[in-house]
């Protein structure tokens, strides 16, 4: 094409001023008049016999391509153009085409705008967004806080809480939670009571917050006995207006990494000691049903947010062999070759990390150094008292040739 075009227009003895070419599309300026623009058009429709050419011209505006250029005052002024038949039919945002290619029409559309002059960019952009709504875009997402699903119907976006950061009432923990709606499933939420600190309650669900949040509201009405959340809410001076919720976290990839959180936040919240849960989540699963570990457990969600991720991770390694001694010590139904690392599993979430490769590699040398410390201590303290007549404790010192037996 740029050989043909080279060839046509040299070969005619008027020139054209400002010639541009797009693929097919041709603009030029034309000055010599309107009988030679006639003649000069006969030329070109007869230089090529398979290649057919149509013009369009006019002395105030021309359209090209998506432009339509003006002489103004003897100057050159464009706008934006879009032909009749033009549906103006963008993509809808919930076809399952890629995220970057629908945010491409909306920064295509506005390049077009904002390269205009100033007098047509301002007019523009109204018409713009007239035309976009059809796509259905969704609002851009708040980096936090909960967000209304904004339906007409729903009885439960008033009850969620969106102020960011919220704390719930009794605690000084400062909750920043990701962008969730009562449409949102796989969560871990916190149900706060309005009139009193003593009403918090952490809970799950795999499924939408929506269905779990209306059975919470069924038990209230029914005053189901049992249920801690529809006993509160009985209470005198207590009612169903009372009750708000935030939603913690989602996306989780497994219904145990889930539970995990959720008995994260129950220690964080102090809501299984000042609150409305009975147990500790995932870790009452193991039958550490036991009065004396309530203390220790508190103890630990003191310190759960301001340690260092290290010193937070040898802390809770140490705690977790206390918990295998106190529990093996009460006879609690417990399998030390899968229980053990399936408790760490669900206590390792407290410093925030899943356990994977590197970090099973220390909780282990962790654990046995103080399986025979407190095999040590178990022997020094329980076994040695037990014994009648001398007791003698040999060590070994040296090499094989000369050993030497040391009494004590």
């Amino acid at each position: 094409m740029d050989a043909l075009e080279q060839k046509l227009l040299s070969g005619y003895h008027l020139k054209p001023d400002h010639y541009r070419r797009y693929i097919d599309d041709i603009f030029f300026i034309w000055t010599h008049g309107v009988d030679s623009l006639h003649d000069f058009n006969r030329y070109v429709k007869n230089f090529h016999h398979s290649i057919k050419f149509t013009l369009e011209y006019s002395d105030t505006s021309v359209p090209f391509l998506d432009v339509l250029v003006r002489i103004t005052n003897n100057s050159i002024s464009t706008s934006l153009y879009t032909k009749p038949t033009d549906s103006h039919s963008y993509l809808n945002f919930n076809s399952c085409h890629p995220t970057s290619l629908k945010e491409s029409i909306i920064y295509s559309q506005c390049l077009r705008i904002k390269s205009d002059p100033p007098l047509s960019a301002r007019r523009q952009p109204p018409n713009l967004r007239s035309l976009l709504t059809s796509s259905r875009l969704p609002q851009p997402p708040a980096s936090h806080g909960n967000r209304t699903c904004n339906k007409r119907r729903c009885q439960v976006c008033k009850h969620i809480i969106t102020d960011v950061p919220f704390i719930p009432p009794g605690t000084t923990t400062k909750i920043r939670p990701p962008p969730l709606t009562c449409d949102s499933s796989n969560v871990v939420y916190l149900l706060v009571c309005t009139r009193c600190d003593r009403g918090n309650y952490v809970g799950e669900t795999g499924s939408k917050f929506r269905l779990r949040f209306n059975n919470h509201k069924q038990t209230i009405r029914d005053n189901t006995q049992g249920f801690t959340v529809g006993q509160h809410y009985n209470l005198p001076g207590h009612d169903l207006n009372d009750l708000k919720c935030i939603l913690l976290g989602s996306s989780f990839t497994s219904q145990q990494i889930r539970r995990n959180s959720e008995t994260k936040w129950v220690l964080t919240l102090n809501t299984h000691i000042a609150g409305l849960n009975r147990d500790l989540g995932i870790i009452s699963d193991y039958t550490f049903h036991n009065p004396q570990l309530m203390p220790f457990l508190s103890h630990l969600s003191l310190y759960a947010d301001e340690e260092h991720r290290c010193v937070r991770k040898f802390r809770i390694t140490v705690y977790c062999t206390y918990l295998l001694y106190i529990c093996n010590r009460s006879n609690t139904c417990f399998k030390m070759s899968t229980g053990l690392l399936a408790f760490l599993t669900s206590t390792v979430f407290l410093y925030g990390a899943h356990v994977d490769s590197i970090t099973s590699i220390y909780i282990y040398i962790y654990i046995y150094i103080y399986i025979y410390i407190y095999i040590y201590i178990y022997i020094y303290i329980t076994l040695i008292p037990t014994l009648r007549g001398n007791c003698y404790i040999c060590l070994y010192i040296g090499r094989k040739s000369d050993n030497k037996i040391h009494k004590k």
